[in-house]
């Protein structure tokens, strides 16, 4: 038994000695407050090489179309700091995004370092409620819902888009310049389905989309 734990040992260190790398990422996990009108986030995770051989980034996976990762190019020697950025595209998305990046370098492949960031991204208009139910077998009644605008002196909300057209939507002002209602409808007497409607919400020069969804149960 002695002898088969002291093998074990020195095929580990072995392993260790023929590689020769020993990667340390300064913050593996990351956070970030955005705005609505920004429209990315550049994350860079930083690494050290704490082994006796150079290493190089041979690839960099994430986890969404909407993340480019772009890793240093080159070997990174012992003792030297590399890193690997990403730019992260917001599109339409609000709220919280968390994403995760696997990274492989060239000694030992096999190896997945994973990688985690989280963007919050605030809303430009909060619905309350942001989802509406009508229960099923029910008349058409009217619902609505109530839209702030957190900037109103540089938000504009155009035509509401319901998908499917199972319903009518209408924008009606508030009692205040940042509160607007949406008035929901169903078109016939409520059957089971869903939709889901967007309001084109421009912020500034800015192109975003504000939605509501519906079920019609």
């Amino acid at each position: 038994m002695m002898r088969v734990c002291l093998w074990l040992l020195l095929l580990v260190v072995g392993a260790r000695l023929m590689t020769g790398a020993e990667v340390v990422w300064a913050k593996p996990e990351q956070a970030f407050q955005a705005s609505s009108e920004e429209e990315h986030q550049v994350v860079t995770f930083s690494f050290t090489n704490h082994g006796t051989r150079p290493v190089r980034v041979v690839k960099v996976e994430a986890d969404c179309s909407c993340t480019e990762a772009r890793p240093q190019r080159g070997a990174v020697a012992p003792g030297e700091t590399g890193e690997v950025v990403l730019e992260f595209s917001f599109g339409e998305r609000i709220g919280r995004q968390e994403r995760e990046i696997k990274v492989t370098f060239d000694d030992l492949p096999a190896v997945v370092h994973r990688l985690t960031f989280v963007v919050t991204i605030a809303e430009i208009v909060t619905a309350e409620p942001r989802r509406v139910i009508w229960a099923p077998g029910t008349d058409a009644v009217e619902q609505r819902v109530k839209l702030t605008l957190l900037k109103p002196g540089i938000t504009r909300l155009g035509t509401p888009q319901v998908n499917p057209g199972v319903l009518s939507a209408e924008l009606i002002p508030g009692d205040a310049p940042h509160v607007m209602w949406l008035r929901l409808k169903p078109l016939t007497r409520v059957k089971s389905d869903v939709a889901v409607v967007i309001i084109p919400t421009r912020v500034g020069e800015k192109e975003r989309f504000t939605k509501v969804f519906a079920a019609l149960q």
